[in-house]
């Protein structure tokens, strides 16, 4: 998948003129955000602005490849690794950002606004969200979202942007703290935003584990993640529903837009199993989708369940290996 990149209109002067300083960033494991706190910026957006004069990611996209020399990507923005000649330069100790940049810290806290903004996609969510009845016990639905909402926004639930994530293709990840000495964490590869639906998604499907830790009930890892993907599939169709229905007639991966296909046909196959009803049972979801079902693109009866099934094993195992990695 090719960086999403914009030419600028205006070319700003590169390096900035009255830069106090030069920084290699091209190790691996530099990024925006370690870099920012490095150097005393809670905002990473202040680098960037100083460095670029532009908040369009897709801009900056450009400059890192033109400027930096970056070449590696994680599908959607340039990491710095291996860049050359990979440097970014620092701004005057007085420097600030000017009142038209909106992601400036200028214009809002920065450690403030992830978490709202990440409870503001998870309340956006709930009003598609229908009400699951698991098969773990209990139900899960908007009111679990906007709990897990509220946690965030009132510091129970820590919210960390940590960009490294996205070596593993990992989107957000909740890390709870089984002895209850340190807060939960949910960590997040980018702001909440620039993933669009996709990464709404992610969050609701990390929320669906929150809510499995607060009830305390042992559940098998694969249970787990069944649950939560199929909860994750429903609440994206139905967030895209136009969009995941085109890819279902399609009968290939383009129109997703990088989203599992086998869990769109899922999602899609679920909500018209059940008449798009505000109330899905999830316990009784196997034995309702392992019927044969028309597939519109190929004109055969398939099963829909098992590749459903084998997506989320597929995922749990990458997962677990990516973990082991990513923990070294």
């Amino acid at each position: 998948m090719p960086v999403k990149m914009s030419t600028p209109r205006e070319i700003v002067q590169w390096p900035p003129a009255d830069h106090i300083g030069q920084v290699d960033v091209s190790m691996v494991g530099t990024n925006w955000w370690n870099l920012a706190n490095r150097f005393g910026y809670e905002n990473p957006w202040d680098l960037i602005i100083y460095n670029f004069r532009t908040e369009d990611p897709r801009e900056v996209n450009w400059y890192l490849e033109q400027f930096v020399g970056c070449y590696i990507h994680d599908g959607d923005n340039y990491l710095f690794a291996d860049a050359a000649p990979g440097f970014i330069y620092l701004p005057p100790p007085h420097w600030r950002p000017g009142g038209g940049f909106k992601r400036a810290s200028g214009r809002r806290d920065y450690s403030r606004y992830i978490p709202r903004l990440t409870a503001s996609r998870l309340r956006k969510a709930a009003h598609v969200c229908p009400t699951f009845r698991c098969s773990s016990g209990g139900f899960f639905g908007p009111s679990a979202l906007r709990e897990f909402a509220s946690q965030i926004e009132n510091g129970k639930v820590n919210v960390t942007v940590m960009p490294e994530m996205r070596w593993a293709n990992w989107i957000a990840l909740y890390a709870y703290d089984s002895s209850g000495g340190k807060k939960n964490t949910l960590l997040l590869s980018q702001e909440p935003d620039i993933g669009g639906t996709a990464s709404t998604a992610a969050l609701v499907h990390e929320a669906v584990h929150a809510w499995q830790d607060r009830r305390g009930k042992l559940m098998f890892r694969s249970d787990a993640e069944l649950e939560a993907y199929a909860v994750d599939a429903i609440v994206y169709v139905l967030m895209n529903r136009r969009k995941c229905e085109e890819a279902m007639r399609a009968g290939h991966w383009e129109t997703t837009h990088g989203y599992d296909y086998n869990m769109i046909r899922f999602g899609v196959a679920a909500l018209q199993r059940y008449a798009y009803a505000p109330q899905i049972d999830l316990r009784q979801i196997e034995s309702r989708m392992t019927s044969q079902w028309l597939n519109p693109a190929t004109g055969k009866w398939e099963d829909y369940y098992a590749p459903f099934r084998t997506s989320v094993k597929e995922a749990e195992t990458k997962d677990w290996h990516e973990r082991m990695e990513y923990d070294g």
